[in-house]
């Protein structure tokens, strides 16, 4: 969860040069993490926490192709 607060506040900032959609994308990831992660608070559910652990392995396994090209 910080590690997208903090990614959600560098991504809002005024002088961020990604491209829109891109910034778009990171904020709509970030909200999604804070939902599964606020969902999990009265306990753990399966269907949340499969959510997220299947949302970080498609961002690492995109990460990790884009490392091999």
């Amino acid at each position: 969860m910080q590690l997208w607060v903090g990614i959600r506040t560098m991504v809002s900032a005024a002088d961020n040069p990604l491209p829109m959609p891109i910034k778009d994308n990171l904020i709509r990831l970030a909200s999604f993490v804070a939902q599964k992660t606020f969902e999990m608070q009265g306990g753990s559910t399966i269907k949340a926490i499969d959510a997220l652990v299947n949302t970080n392995m498609q961002i690492a396994g995109g990460l990790l192709e884009k490392r091999g090209a």
